[in-house]
């Protein structure tokens, strides 16, 4: 980001936030997501929702699918999910 930003910026430039796009598919809670948990970045932008790897706080709506679970009444339908 910082290389992107100094070859970018303009004199008078202020940087408010940065934006990050791609597939950053992974999760605080499957175990093959490790390497993506700690991950450096976390050190440079924070998360809201994450405490760290492993643990996001404790009013976040994870998005870890179960499949065991994906069927529940509670899930099953976008109007019972909304809910």
């Amino acid at each position: 980001m910082q290389l992107f930003q100094d070859s970018h910026a303009q004199p008078g430039d202020m940087v408010a936030f940065d934006i990050f796009c791609g597939d950053l598919n992974f999760d605080t809670c499957s175990p093959g997501d490790a390497m993506e948990q700690g991950h450096e970045i976390f050190s440079w932008y924070t998360d809201p929702c994450r405490l760290g790897p492993h643990q996001d706080e404790p009013w976040a709506i994870g998005t870890l699918m179960n499949p065991l679970r994906m069927y529940d009444e509670a899930v099953a339908t976008p109007e019972s999910l909304k809910r």
